[in-house]
């Protein structure tokens, strides 16, 4: 009996005139393009004659009939195209299995509804797969089979490369419904055209050697678990994590989900395609709170299915809708803050985020903090409480004007002073600790004039919770004209002195250079931690990235080493330790809020050129320096990067990272993430920007294939200095613009991605990268000066409830010409005054500091109702669509206080409306 099953294969390879051995030609059937280009993401290509290959631009997919090798085993196969332009610079090809079934079209570059384009696989009906923001999602990664290949000339335009057997396997088999194909040098901008199918006689097609393959069924999968995934899980859909075992000889495996009480068929996806063991896939979109069927069936090479293997679930219940939080009491009980006669001024008061022109009509405050005779704020312990202080005054007027906090609360106070940005607006925050000049300055002749103080409280994290009393003094000309009682509410709720959330002030180069000062002195150093201190104020860490696109490094930012190779070690760690060894022990800021506190994270001092200079040890010589040839040259010529890159170079790197970890364990430092970071680009081999780049790869930003690797052997050569270094503090840190093209290029090798607004479009694709242990950080552009305050408020806010720990905004340090010349990206300005070496903060610094710590009161509030970031989400979104950052800080308040109960003190309902009373500090109580 098993001789004659064994015969069949073989005699079907005789029906259809194949001998085993034979190369076999497989023609294509259906072929379309897929461009990600912005404006083309939706756009059909079914129809068209040529099939463009360029980079991540433009990719292939194609069909191929296979019903002429069916019940065959693939032992090889090629790819064949002929080039149909003149750019003709495929090098390196890659292959993937598509799984989503799609027809190719009938456009030519046009939109039709119901025919695939990259952004979904019917438009306007049905996405590439249930949660794939577009087609990038569903490529090169699991269930998937994949691969990569040099192209090789066969002449007359013809190019052909291998293809992954098991991905021609998966199209007999019935498993695959296509293959994409990808130009993966990119960095040649290269419009390789090739014939489509509707080209007679220059068509794709495949070659494939097949052979005779076994009829029997594989074995069943085995060790199947199912488990439902709550956290997944929303009002609408639910989710199941499958683990099984694919067993030796299968190809893949299908699973079908099917309603117990109706037997209706849900769902069925191949969850497992090309890999034998131990598997896990997570069947997502599933109906909630709903008893399943879960069939698990093994297909073989040639699509025979094995015996299914049933399991039952139930997915998680459908998760309940959050409640609103609903708005604080305490905000209805108060009122706008009126305009106080203060002899030749008028003031008010108004809650941060509030700015006035110094030139216009009569404005006044919006916010309610007014309770009849006092100025009621509230904050948690730790935070921060904010007010702004309004002065209006005569035109053609000058005076000074002083206010001093009272009460024995901690307190800032500071002078916004305007900045023209499409109109006047208060920005740059000048400490004050004495009287402030006001003059006519640039109002018109006949209307008032407005300033504006900045009155910051800071109660500390050990403070007791409840009111506190205390004046705002206000002194006209040198004299007291009027005292406004303030009341400071100190809830309960805590914000921690070490941030949960990172808010990440990345500069380049030292601060220092700002104020005109060179780092390396001993002015230059203190004026560099001067910064770090006002960010720490801030509630931010200062990243200055020290080494330059041509790998030059900013002095006593890297020590100095010796040797070369595996024997190169620092030789001297004074100097870096005097630079940073404040910053990593807390006593940079000593005195500060929060004193004594070190610096979340850290840059280190690698880079390609650095400890190991790239230069002497890369093999790959460029035959021209022309730009932007040298690349493509680098790109279709150089070989991979272990092979390039001498022996020598990467064990000095790895040499100088042991040294990294064992001084910084010894000084104790453990309190501070260390970040192996790559900045450079290839870009500034461009004679337009300098000509002396270091890189051959965008190492920020990365694009191709060649990117990726290049930053993947980077972190290895991390890992392997660490190794047997036991909690060492180092990361790996990548920043990322097109995190959809990074595939599996850097899984278990990468510890925080720094992404950009992908984080925002791709919610599935982000939550598969924090599974895999990646922690996500968004970087991005501060609002413009003209924007609202609130918008950098939510800026963090929003990140968070993405799923991301951290903000960068990627530049922060302004020159003193921004006071005149506004730039988004000038967030800490140094002082007009070149004998004051203090920098000065922006409000939309604050406003960055502000949105922190409203992550830390979300997180509060997560924790204390156990739910997550989407939940919280939900139950803040009235808040966040209103931009209403304050009432949402009450709400919060009282949510995790279980009380909306407001103190009688500080309620406007305990004042007659309208009566405003001078107040006095209170007198203590005589003893009896």
């Amino acid at each position: 009996m098993r001789t004659i099953v064994a015969l069949v294969p073989l005699m079907l390879l005789g029906i259809l005139g194949l001998r085993s051995g034979d190369t076999v030609r497989l023609r294509c059937d259906a072929d379309t393009n897929l461009s990600s280009y912005d404006s083309e993401k939706d756009l059909n290509y079914g129809a068209s004659p040529r099939i463009r290959l360029k980079g991540i631009q433009m990719l292939g997919l194609f069909h191929f009939e296979t019903g002429s090798v069916a019940g065959s085993l693939v032992r090889s196969a090629r790819l064949h195209l002929r080039y149909a332009g003149n750019a003709r610079m495929l090098r390196t090809l890659g292959i993937s299995t598509v799984t989503a079934p799609w027809e190719e079209g009938t456009g030519r570059g046009e939109h039709h509804p119901g025919e695939p384009s990259f952004q979904q696989r019917r438009a306007g009906r049905d996405p590439w797969a249930p949660t794939a923001t577009d087609f990038a999602e569903v490529i090169f990664e699991p269930p998937g089979i994949w691969g990569f290949a040099d192209a090789r000339d066969e002449g007359d335009g013809w190019v052909s490369c291998e293809v992954p057997t098991d991905a021609v396997q998966a199209l007999i088999a019935g498993l695959a419904t296509g293959l994409v194909v990808t130009d993966e040098k990119g960095q040649t901008m290269a419009n390789n055209d090739v014939f489509s199918r509707e080209q007679a006689g220059s068509e794709p097609y495949l070659t494939v050697q097949v052979t005779a393959a076994r009829s029997s069924a594989p074995s069943p999968v085995s060790d199947v678990n199912v488990e439902p995934l709550p956290d997944t899980t929303d009002a609408r859909y639910g989710s199941l994590r499958v683990r099984f075992s694919v067993p030796e000889g299968a190809l893949g495996v299908r699973a079908a989900c099917t309603r117990l009480d109706s037997g209706e068929r849900v769902k069925e996806d191949v969850v497992a395609l090309g890999a034998a063991g131990a598997q896990t896939y997570v069947i997502e979109r599933l109906p909630p709170g709903t008893r399943l069927s879960l069939a698990l069936t093994a297909v073989g090479p040639t699509g025979r299915p094995s015996e299914p293997v049933v399991a039952h679930a139930v997915t998680p219940p459908p998760r309940a809708s959050v409640r609103r939080l609903p708005r604080a009491r305490l905000l209805s009980t108060l009122q706008i803050a009126p305009w106080l006669r203060c002899g030749a001024v008028d003031v008010t008061l108004g809650a941060f985020g509030e700015r006035f022109s110094p030139h216009g009509a009569s404005q006044s405050a919006r916010s309610r903090l007014w309770n009849g005779k006092a100025v009621v704020l509230q904050t948690a312990r730790g935070a921060t409480a904010r007010a702004v202080l309004v002065v209006r005054y005569a035109p053609r007027t000058h005076l000074s004007f002083e206010v001093r906090v009272r009460g024995g609360i901690l307190a800032r106070t500071s002078y916004l002073r305007p900045i023209d940005d499409a109109g006047l607006r208060p920005e740059a925050c000048l400490p004050v600790s004495g009287p402030v000049e006001l003059a006519n300055g640039t109002s018109a002749a006949d209307s008032p004039c407005f300033q504006q103080f900045l009155v910051e409280l800071c109660p500390a994290m050990q403070a007791q919770p409840g009111i506190r009393h205390g004046t705002l003094d206000i002194f006209v000309n040198g004299n007291r004209t009027r005292s406004i009682s303030l009341m400071l509410w100190v809830r309960s709720a805590v914000v921690p002195d070490r941030p949960r959330f990172d808010l990440s002030l990345n500069t380049y180069g030292s601060p220092a250079r700002a104020m005109g000062l060179d780092p390396a002195t001993r002015e230059g150093l203190a004026a560099e931690h001067a910064y770090h201190r006002l960010a720490h104020e801030n509630r931010g860490t200062l990243t200055p990235l020290g080494y330059s696109h041509s790998g030059n490094v900013e002095p006593g930012y890297a020590p100095p080493t010796t040797g070369s190779g595996s024997a190169r070690r620092v030789s001297d760690w004074a100097e870096w330790d005097r630079r940073f060894g404040p910053l990593l022990d807390g006593s940079a800021f000593e005195g500060c809020v929060r004193s004594r506190i070190p610096v979340t994270h850290l840059y280190l001092p690698f880079h390609e050129a650095w400890p190991e200079n790239i230069r002497e040890h890369y093999a790959y010589k460029p035959a021209t320096h022309e730009y932007p040839q040298v690349i493509i040259d680098h790109a279709l010529n150089a070989g991979p990067l272990d092979q390039v890159a001498s022996s020598a170079y990467a064990a000095g790197i790895e040499a100088v990272v042991r040294d990294f970890a064992h001084h910084i364990r010894a000084r104790g430092w453990r309190q501070t993430l260390f970040h192996f970071y790559l900045n450079n680009k290839y870009y500034y081999k461009d004679p337009a920007l300098g000509g002396r780049g270091t890189s051959w790869w965008l190492l920020d930003e990365p694009m191709h294939r060649d990117d990726w690797l290049a930053l993947a052997w980077f972190a290895r050569r991390m890992q392997a200095g660490l190794a047997g270094i036991e909690d060492h503090r180092f990361v790996f840190r990548e920043d990322v613009s097109r995190p959809q093209w990074q595939h599996d290029y850097l899984d278990g090798l990468v510890n925080l991605m720094v992404v950009n607004d992908e984080l925002f479009r791709r919610p599935a694709l982000m939550r598969r990268f924090t599974e895999r242990g990646v922690r996500l950080w968004h970087y991005g552009s501060p609002p413009p000066i003209r924007a609202e305050l609130s918008d950098c408020e939510l800026w963090p806010v929003r990140a968070y409830l993405a799923g991301a720990d951290g903000i960068v905004p990627w530049q922060t340090i302004g020159q003193k010409a921004n006071y005149t010349t506004p730039e988004p990206t000038a967030l800490i300005l140094p002082s007009l005054d070149e004998t004051v070496r203090q920098p000065v903060a922006t409000l939309r610094l604050k406003a960055l500091a502000r949105g922190a710590e409203d992550v830390e009161l979300l997180r509060l509030l997560a924790q204390h109702k156990g739910w997550d970031r989407r939940q919280t989400a939900a139950a803040v979104a009235p808040f966040l669509e209103d931009a209403d950052l304050e009432g949402m800080r009450a709400a919060i308040f009282d949510a995790v206080e279980g009380s909306s109960h407001v103190p009688s003190a500080l309620s406007h309902a305990a004042h007659k409306s309208g009566h405003v009373r001078l107040a006095m500090p209170r007198s203590p109580r005589p003893k009896p």
